[in-house]
């Protein structure tokens, strides 16, 4: 069973609270009905007091303190074991007390309930504005993002990382998981914005189809203008890139964006590779799935690793921490399998096949 974080907890807390404040959904109807509540308890009270005084009703009642909190307690609905007035005006207060009462908590169990469905509304819809921060921002939508949108999302949620999806759609594509949605264009700075774009960790951008299929060029033209309009808010932020067209590349040098992603090249490739050695796929199915334990992790070189060659690493990594090291990272090109005396260096990234995170 997934342990949620500390920040995961205090983020649904704040989230709770935040529906629960029903003035956020309807301030005015909530103070009227507060104010008129007040007036009838305080008119209630005071004709009460009166009448039981003036008539020789119920002693009790000739204190207006006693004279309230018995009109708030009708009114309230909620009996307090208070003696009952003896004259005909009180009893016809009181009674006009708990009906006004019953049906001031009719309106304000209906302004409770509107409150809650506006916000579900609203949340569906991806209207509004978030207030989150350190999360993954995914822009754009395609018919091949689904599922990969939704086992990241259960990922990232166990690990206190929120998950926000920008896209210009009329509702939530997703609504049974936790993801956050937002109905917007992810190339405008203000839809960008309500995403919260300039506090993300990181930042998804897909080869959008939100209005239907288009071809590769159109499609990448769009993710290159989203790639633009992010680093203008954010330039510090990692930025990922779906590339349609692989010739495309060259247009995404002025945007440094951190990593492309050409899904057909990729695609093509295992393809490729799966017919002229059978069973390839399978072993790239399941390093690429998000639902699989084992799977491929880039990590910094340590600093007591530096200078140790690529065969000594390999040996540590599969005595200490059961992974396996195939490759090296560097200056952004990738050496699979390289020599046993290639020697690590500072900056260097490992390139390991692991069942569990590695923490070196």
């Amino acid at each position: 069973m997934t342990t949620l974080s500390v920040a995961t907890r205090r983020a649904l807390l704040r989230r709770a609270l935040d529906t629960l404040a029903l003035w956020h959904g309807r301030p005015r109807l909530i103070v009227l009905i507060l104010l008129v509540t007040f007036l009838i308890v305080l008119s209630g009270a005071t004709g009460l007091w009166i009448t039981e005084q003036s008539l020789g009703g119920e002693a009790e009642f000739r204190r207006w303190d006693n004279a309230f909190w018995y009109m708030l307690s009708s009114v309230a609905g909620v009996a307090i074991g208070a003696k009952v007035p003896l004259t005909e005006a009180g009893r016809s207060l009181a009674i006009v007390g708990s009906v006004l009462g019953s049906a001031l908590k009719g309106v304000f169990t209906a302004a409770v309930a509107s409150a809650f469905v506006n916000r579900l509304i609203v949340e569906g819809k991806g209207l509004g504005n978030l207030d989150v921060a350190n999360h993954i921002l995914i822009c754009g939508w395609n018919s091949h993002a689904k599922e990969m949108v939704k086992v990241l999302g259960d990922q990232a949620f166990g690990r206190g990382v929120p998950v926000v999806l920008l896209a210009d759609l009329n509702e939530n594509p997703l609504p049974q998981t936790r993801i956050r949605f937002l109905h917007g264009d992810p190339t405008l700075d203000t839809d960008l914005g309500r995403a919260c774009a300039m506090q993300a960790r990181s930042v998804i951008i897909l080869a959008d189809e939100s209005h239907g299929p288009k071809d590769d060029s159109t499609v990448d033209a769009r993710t290159v203008l989203t790639a633009l309009a992010v680093e203008t808010l954010n330039s510090h932020v990692y930025t990922i890139a779906e590339v349609r067209e692989p010739l495309n590349r060259r247009h995404f040098a002025r945007t440094k964006t951190d990593e492309l992603v050409a899904s057909s090249e990729i695609a093509g490739g295992v393809l490729a590779r799966t017919a002229l050695n059978p069973g390839i796929g399978h072993v790239f199915a399941t390093l690429m799935r998000l639902d699989q334990t084992a799977e491929l992790i880039v990590a910094p070189v340590p600093k007591n690793l530096w200078g140790k060659t690529f065969d000594d690493v390999l040996k540590f990594l599969r005595r200490e921490h059961r992974a396996i090291l195939i490759g090296l990272s560097r200056n952004g090109d990738v050496m699979l399998s390289p020599t046993g005396d290639q020697k690590l260096a500072e900056g260097d990234g490992l390139v390991v096949i692991s069942n569990s995170p590695l923490s070196l």
